[in-house]
């Protein structure tokens, strides 16, 4: 699938300035420089709710917050993991992302600001989501989302972890890894969401 066109000219653009690369500036010069990124989001469209509240996760106590689009009980779930490579960003960035896929896919969204490396390295982060996904699992009622759902994501995503491992032995191992990034705004999310919520019959 090829990027969009505003996506391929950003990145041409940024490689014309001869910027240093992300894994080439010190940490906590990019954490600060990821501030400004709140507002260029821009602003949150109105949404029923949100929560910010926090749950006891296998190192720490872990802050999630809980978009919610309407009173409806049993809704469907994301479960909402932030890019920036266990290390970079924060929820703050993603609010008006997570504001607008809710009210336009009826979910209910669950993020979680995982603690990150170097302060917490691998699989600290990891560790951190995956236990995000089993608390929703089991705080369905409170959440007021389908339980059936919430258990076949689990399912689907067991195999995550195994997956995670090989690619820290990739990564040990010093074989070369092929990664490929595409634009996943809102509206190519919300194509997908169909695929995960009405294969009822696929899943075991």
């Amino acid at each position: 699938m090829p990027l969009r066109p505003e996506i391929k000219a950003k990145i041409e653009a940024d490689l014309a300035l001869g910027a240093p690369q992300v894994w080439e500036v010190p940490v906590e010069v990019s954490r600060r420089n990821s501030q400004s990124r709140v507002a260029l989001a821009g602003k949150a469209e109105p949404i029923h709710s949100i929560i910010d509240r926090y749950f006891p996760g296998p190192t720490s106590y872990l802050h999630i917050r809980i978009y919610r689009p309407t009173e409806k009980r049993n809704a469907p779930a994301i479960v909402f993991f932030h890019g920036g490579g266990w290390v970079l960003n924060f929820l703050d960035i993603y609010d008006a992302s997570m504001v607008r896929l809710a009210n336009q896919s009826g979910a209910t969204i669950i993020a979680v600001s995982y603690q990150k490396a170097p302060e917490h390295p691998f699989p600290t982060p990891f560790n951190d989501c995956y236990a995000t996904l089993l608390w929703v699992r089991e705080n369905y009622e409170e959440l007021g989302i389908k339980k059936d759902r919430a258990t076949k994501i689990i399912k689907k995503l067991i195999s995550l972890e195994i997956i995670s491992q090989k690619l820290v032995k990739t990564f040990i191992d010093n074989r070369p890894l092929q990664i490929n990034y595409y634009n996943l705004n809102p509206e190519r999310i919300l194509s997908l969401i169909p695929s995960i919520y009405h294969e009822k019959e696929n899943v075991s």
